[in-house]
């Protein structure tokens, strides 16, 4: 699931200008770029007739795989990593993150996994061969590790979405953790609540805690993203565990509203 209000947080840039896809409750924008400390001036575009924000990502194939003498993992195998790869308007490849593929279907930063170097030269090998033809664009793959910890290539990555790291950049944490959090039957002003009273929110000063995406579509889809930030992977798990249990009370409370 694409979760484009992350590219808000591009106008930390002085010179950026930024497209998200509307219509978009004013207070959902300003949530996101209080993170950042801006106001939302003149550079921010809501489309309003379905037009993408988006630019379309590259396609990968097995075949291109191949080419790039990426080993492919064995039918049946299941992602334990992703990179992220980008190339840019002038065919440049630039490798952008690698990711672990946590159990419970989220993500975190790769950080100290021998597998890593692999990871960002397989990404850089198959973005060089889709440049040279003539692809832009971003895309992911993903990995399987074999017994001995080396990766193997499963095809386009099945969560190719970028909020998290982007999010990191943005606001200059060291580590990530993110996941979804389901069946939240409540309002998107109280999730927030919720993460602000517990301390769970993100910390400008403490470079730490939680920013979620996913509030303009709460009401439908009952789900948030969570990204759990921090100076490292320990802190951004403690901060993940805690954004779960403020949601989880938030839950219950309306639970509870509706029993009354």
């Amino acid at each position: 699931m694409a979760f484009p209000m992350h590219r808000l947080l591009e106008l930390s840039t002085p010179s950026a200008h930024v497209a998200v896809p509307g219509p978009v409750e004013p207070a959902i924008v300003s949530y996101y770029l209080e993170l950042i400390g801006i106001g939302a001036g003149d550079r921010i575009v809501v489309t309003v007739d379905g037009a993408p924000t988006e630019p379309a990502p590259a396609v990968v194939s097995l075949h291109d795989l191949r080419a790039a003498r990426v080993p492919l993992a064995d039918d049946g195998e299941e992602a334990a990593a992703t990179v992220r790869v980008r190339i840019r308007d002038d065919r440049a490849v630039q490798v952008l993150s690698a990711h672990d593929r946590v159990g419970d279907g989220g993500t975190r930063l790769s950080s100290g996994s021998s597998y890593i170097d692999e990871l960002y030269r397989y990404g850089a090998r198959t973005g060089a061969r889709l440049a040279a033809h003539g692809a832009i664009g971003s895309f992911a793959i993903d990995f399987a590790l074999d017994e001995d910890g080396h990766a193997a290539a499963i095809g386009a990555s099945t969560q190719p979405e970028e909020h998290a790291h982007a999010t990191l950049l943005a606001l200059r944490a060291n580590a990530f953790r993110a996941g979804t959090v389901s069946d939240i039957d409540a309002d998107w002003r109280e999730a927030v609540a919720a993460l602000r009273a517990t301390g769970s929110a993100w910390n400008p000063l403490a470079r730490a805690g939680v920013v979620v995406y996913g509030l303009e579509t709460l009401a439908e889809t009952g789900a948030l993203s969570v990204v759990a930030l921090g100076n490292a992977r320990t802190e951004s798990e403690q901060c993940y565990e805690a954004a779960l249990t403020a949601l989880g009370a938030v839950q219950a409370a309306t639970t509870l509203g509706w029993a009354a």
